[in-house]
């Protein structure tokens, strides 16, 4: 979830920058439930095209500027999400790769200690100690 940074500025220039109360006061002015304001906010709803016009009319702006805030968060949010699953899937990748080094360590440690028998039993044959 990528919070509405610019919205957020956008209450506390309205309330003169205060933030204690600011989304209740706001909400009230708007006329919807402060969690709604929150969820804006917060960046888990956008506000409906009545809400943005309510939006455009109480902070003064053009309702095309608003929308933007709400549009770029939203383009924001899917960038993020879409780096998000990209290094999943790096993560993944490098997992596989980190397992299959680890099985072929394995295997080398395994050689090697067959070649210290092998080398055991030469140094044996050849009356070596």
């Amino acid at each position: 979830m990528l919070k509405n940074l610019a919205f957020e500025k956008l209450l506390k220039d309205f309330n003169m920058g205060y933030t204690t109360g600011s989304q209740a006061k706001f909400a009230k002015k708007m006329g919807v439930s402060p969690q709604l304001i929150n969820y804006w906010v917060k960046g888990k709803t956008v506000p409906s095209d009545m809400n943005m016009k309510k939006l455009s009319k109480i902070l003064n702006k053009d309702i095309k500027d608003i929308q933007k805030i709400f549009i770029n968060n939203e383009k924001n949010k899917n960038t993020n999400n879409e780096e998000n699953i990209n290094l999943k899937m790096i993560i993944k990748l490098m997992e596989k790769q980190n397992n299959a080094v680890e099985e072929k360590m394995k295997r080398l440690e395994t050689e090697i200690e067959l070649l210290k028998k092998d080398f055991d039993i030469f140094k044996l044959k050849s009356g070596q100690r």
